[in-house]
């Protein structure tokens, strides 16, 4: 999982994480279609700036609200330490939306990676404008899933939801149509409807100041509708695909600030920050394999929930042991050798999980012991393996 994959569901119901499984799951109940691509950062806590709103009246007469959408960022950086052998950072920012570059936090650099000072700041400002253009987003144009069923013969399910593209360089564009190139190849050609929103630097601009070469990220709405099929019950419900309708409209065409490099060398960062619930432990998500994961983990609240991260000392058929960075052993029951079910899954996109490797826990925290150090296997939510990259399958 990279920096830039940040889902935006505003609309989720309460008490529901804003992660990447629950969108996930939401999102393939939709369609089956093979065109969804939504972008979240990890665990996002997005806070908006407050809007600061000035009116200009050109010579034409026209009218025109001008508005700071979201605050400039200022990183410093200060070289430190690292357990792991990696390059760090101790980072400091101001306005940065992106909880994976927080006020402060310490980083490390992949080991694949050689960037300067210079290139690390660039990079790091570069997440935290796309993170407040992602909350930017989230705010100004909330997703509706509040008309889902799953159980209702016949019944029709109508969501609708925004996604925000990757940062993209923008290889044409006119008043009908762009076309741009996502960091990882992907080609992107969209229509651009004649009330498209277009914003550059925080404010809102003319399509004109988009310019071949540049960098964008395109906000696209989605309008889903889907028709349950006859034998549809409460515990079984299929959805045929011609009973299914899926429209796209752009919404808006955003300027970023940076260049392509900026993003590219972004995804060469690894933040590390504290584990869900848990200040003690480091949860480092360069990128991740899902081991195992349990049904329901969606629907448990984020604050009955807990995390932790560390290397694996040992591991059986039924239980297995990690160190955590602060120095906590921390066993974790099974109800199965997942391990051995990870190494044969079609999933595991060539992985498979050995001593000494960083696993990262997530449980249901009720036990009376606030950082449980014994895992019952009724809590264990999910195991995930911590990868550099899942691309050139190396670990972390």
């Amino acid at each position: 999982m990279n920096f830039y994959e940040y889902k935006l569901i505003a609309a989720r119901p309460d008490g529901i994480r804003t992660d990447t499984v629950f969108t996930d799951r939401v999102i393939k109940r939709l369609s089956a279609s093979p065109s969804r691509r939504l972008i979240q950062l990890r665990h996002s806590r997005v806070a908006l700036a407050a809007l600061v709103v000035a009116i200009l009246t050109l010579a034409t007469g026209s009218v025109y609200a001008i508005a700071s959408l979201w605050q400039h960022t200022q990183v410093n950086l200060t070289p430190s330490t690292s357990e792991s052998g990696r390059r760090a950072y101790d980072v400091r920012s101001q306005n940065c939306t992106s909880n994976n570059v927080a006020s402060n936090v310490k980083i490390e650099l992949k080991n694949s990676k050689k960037l300067t000072d210079g290139q690390v700041a660039s990079a790091l400002s570069a997440m935290c404008e796309y993170g407040a253009i992602g909350g930017w987003v989230n705010s100004t144009w909330p997703s509706d899933f509040t008309h889902l069923d799953n159980q209702r013969p016949n019944y029709v399910s109508h969501s609708v939801y925004y996604t925000l593209s990757d940062p993209s360089a923008v290889s044409s564009i006119s008043t009908s149509a762009i076309s741009a190139t996502a960091m990882d190849g992907t080609r992107l050609d969209k229509s651009l409807p004649s009330d498209v929103r277009v914003v550059s630097d925080g404010k809102d601009t003319r399509l004109q100041s988009i310019k071949p070469g540049g960098m964008v990220a395109i906000v696209s709405q989605f309008t889903v509708d889907e028709k349950n099929d006859p034998d549809c019950t409460p515990s079984s419900c299929t959805r045929s695909i011609e009973n299914s309708k899926k429209t796209e409209k752009i919404v808006a065409v955003v300027g970023l600030s940076y260049n392509a490099a900026d993003y590219t060398n972004g995804k060469a960062i690894i933040a590390m920050t504290p584990c869900d619930n848990n200040p003690v432990d480091i949860c480092p998500h360069p990128d991740t394999e899902t081991v195992y994961f349990r049904q329901g983990y969606d629907t448990v609240a984020h604050d009955n929930m807990q995390s932790t991260a560390g290397r694996l000392l040992s591991r059986d058929p039924t239980q297995f042991v990690i160190l955590t960075s602060s120095g906590r052993r921390v066993t974790v029951h099974t109800d199965h050798d997942i391990f051995a079910s990870f190494a044969v899954s079609k999933y595991n996109e060539g992985f498979t999980v050995a001593t000494g490797d960083m696993l990262e826990v997530s449980y249901g925290h009720y036990q009376h012991e606030y950082l449980a150090t014994d895992i019952p296997g009724d809590n264990l939510l999910m195991v995930l393996l911590i990868t550099e990259s899942n691309q050139t399958k190396t670990k972390y």
